[in-house]
């Protein structure tokens, strides 16, 4: 059956071809009629085999790239809809991205480092109260890998990937094509104007603290990441040392957690790594993939970006002060405590890429099981898991980190399709 994604593609010009993501589908469409101005468009939709492993804030990704074109935010992708078919789609930055031009673990070039700490910064003048987009704590249909909220029906469950059934209504009188801010929206009124405060306290979001911040994260992960896998994943978290009751609540990054200095809270992006920076042909930096934007602790984003870029340490220093120079110019007090607080948020990111990168990897086995490329896989899972799991050790307190001769039969033993179903 042709995907909805896809026939709202066809409908509007001709298709390049889809976009693999994480977590949608994207279809590259080439708009033809009145819309061929725009230039290339993607159009995208949940994927029903998506593995979540991180807690979203915001309903839509949707929504928040028009906060942030009303609020100003620039090289972000531009949001668009027809207002006769009420087709919602995202403008395609043409370009490359960081990650083909410079590799993890190699150096940024000094334009591309600058025009990140300006992300950074202009994330940081954004307070809560000052995105209209809707909270995904209010959004029915809510599951645990999008929140916490009790698991609803798969149907309901996939359209809670991207907050909406498919697709948003355009705004009455809109232009079509036009980008803009929602002026009615297709499940209420209230995106026009009204802020979503919610619980937030002044200050430090909606989490009350720096400390709740990370405490929360850490409830996720063990929850959603962890237990809520162990029906399927037990037996392989088993053989790779990893405790039941890992990330509990006397484990040693929730009594870190607790140490945490409190710092004024700003919009985060949560996920700036080399994959979602888009080179133009100008050489200016976009931001893409916004849905796990939310609200919280400035010091989080930056950890999660340096655990995700891999910078050679002289440009990781650096990094770090451009940083701290930058945002705290626009945030006062958003670098306090950063000398011990980095440290515990950078060992919260590699205890929770344990999760992820275990459970993909089991995924990418069991496709791989039976076929040629079997053999290879399994070696490179078990190099990579191995590589993962003596990073986290210490933030997990693993006692004993298996070797990668012991980690590949596990995965080859418990990682066969019907074992995986």
């Amino acid at each position: 059956m042709t995907s909805p994604a896809l026939r709202q593609a066809e409908a509007i010009g001709a298709v390049d071809g889809p976009l693999a993501g994480y977590h949608r589908e994207w279809y590259v469409v080439r708009p033809q009629g009145e819309l061929t101005r725009l230039g290339r468009v993607k159009i995208g939709e949940p994927r029903e085999d998506a593995l979540w492993f991180d807690r979203r804030y915001f309903a839509s990704e949707d929504e928040v790239l028009l906060d942030l074109a009303r609020l100003g935010v620039s090289h972000v992708p531009p949001v668009h809809r027809v207002r006769r078919s009420g087709t919602v789609f995202h403008g395609f930055i043409e370009g490359r991205t960081l990650a083909s031009l410079t590799p993890r673990g190699h150096p940024v070039a000094p334009g591309h480092l600058r025009q990140i700490i300006g992300r950074f910064a202009s994330l940081s003048r954004l307070r809560p109260g000052d995105l209209h987009a809707r909270p995904l704590r209010d959004t029915p249909g809510r599951t645990p890998e999008r929140g916490g909220a009790p698991l609803a029906p798969a149907a309901a469950e996939a359209r809670a990937r991207d907050g909406s059934a498919t697709p948003l209504r355009a705004a009455r009188g809109a232009d079509p094509g036009q980008g803009g801010s929602y002026e009615e929206h297709e499940k209420g009124e209230n995106h026009k104007g009204e802020s979503h405060k919610g619980d937030e306290e002044e200050g430090h979001g909606p989490h009350g603290s720096s400390a709740h911040f990370l405490r929360e994260l850490l409830a996720f992960t063990r929850e959603h990441a962890h237990r809520a896998r162990l029906p399927q994943f037990g037996p392989l978290f088993a053989r790779l040392g990893i405790p039941p009751d890992v990330l509990g609540p006397h484990s040693r990054l929730t009594a870190e957690a607790a140490r945490l200095t409190d710092r004024p809270s700003c919009l985060l992006h949560g996920d700036l790594h080399r994959a979602n920076f888009i080179v133009d042909p100008a050489d200016a930096l976009w931001t893409i993939d916004w849905e796990l934007a939310a609200f919280g602790d400035p010091l989080y984003d930056l950890a999660t970006h340096l655990y995700l870029m891999d910078y050679p340490p002289r440009q990781r220093s650096q990094v770090v002060a451009e940083w701290r120079q930058a945002v705290t110019a626009v945030l006062p007090g958003a670098d306090a405590g950063l000398a011990d607080d980095l440290p515990r948020y950078l060992a919260y990111k590699r205890a929770q890429s344990v999760f992820a990168d275990v459970v993909r990897q089991a995924v990418a086995v069991g496709a791989a099981h039976g076929t040629p490329a079997q053999a290879d896989q399994l070696g490179r899972t078990a190099k990579l898991v191995h590589e993962i799991l003596v990073r986290a050790a210490e933030p997990l307190e693993l006692t004993d980190v298996p070797s990668p001769g012991a980690i590949e039969p596990a995965y080859a033993e418990l990682c066969t399709p019907p074992q995986l179903r």
